[in-house]
């Protein structure tokens, strides 16, 4: 049946945009955050959302709690498991494999094109700014600055990320100081709701690059009632 010209019933496709939100904000940097590869970014999972990824062994949980402030967590399935013989010991020995970060989104100001973000993760605590040029094919270049106390040598730590993001994919470069970790790769919106994630991380120390540079996962994301 037509109506105005138009048919009802016919689902209509992502419009590019939202796409593009899809490809900043429903994503997770390995160390956990909603990010680019190793670096986080100042976006945040939008309210009452959550993103699960797996990239290789490793696994994290997003979940937006209000529009610009998410939590979360993250571990290696292989430090966690197995946890037998259980136990109170085992189970303290595995819990502190898993990592816990949050992250909280500062208000923008209309004046200044610039998305900041505070957070922390285990004891590390980071700020981080990013702007996006639409003109140049939404290009977007974030930074930001790490401290970590327990850190003996390197307490602060620097990060930066450059990105072009397509309706479809996104080509990501990353570089953070603390460990010298220098990552390249590539996301791929396979469907709106799964993201598919290829990586290459650590670029100036190959080493057995299948098992230890390169990374390949799925991230998923969702709200609570579909």
């Amino acid at each position: 049946m037509m109506a105005g010209g138009r048919a009802q019933g016919i689902a209509v496709a992502p419009s590019p945009h939202e796409n593009f939100s899809r490809l900043i904000e429903e994503v997770q940097s390995l160390p956990g955050p909603t990010g680019n590869i190793q670096t986080p970014s100042p976006s945040t999972v939008p309210r009452n959302t959550f993103t699960f990824g797996i990239h290789r062994f490793v696994v994290g949980f997003n979940y937006g709690l209000l529009s610009s402030w998410e939590a979360g967590l993250q571990f290696d399935l292989l430090k966690v498991t197995p946890i037998t013989p259980l136990g109170i010991n085992a189970l303290r020995q595995r819990g502190r494999e898993v990592s816990f970060h949050t992250k909280y989104r500062l208000p923008r100001n209309p004046r200044m094109p610039i998305d900041l973000a505070i957070g922390s993760r285990r004891q590390m605590v980071y700020a981080v700014g990013g702007t996006s040029f639409p003109q140049w094919h939404h290009v977007t270049l974030q930074g930001g600055t790490s401290y970590d106390p327990t850190e003996l040598e390197r307490r602060w730590g620097h990060f930066l990320a450059l990105s072009h993001t397509g309706p479809l994919s996104s080509l990501i470069f990353d570089y953070e100081t603390r460990q010298r970790v220098a990552s390249v790769g590539v996301r791929l919106l396979l469907i709106p709701r799964v993201k598919l994630d290829l990586f290459v991380v650590d670029l100036t120390r190959f080493q057995d690059v299948l098992f230890d540079n390169f990374f390949f996962g799925l991230t998923i994301s969702g709200t609570p009632h579909g």
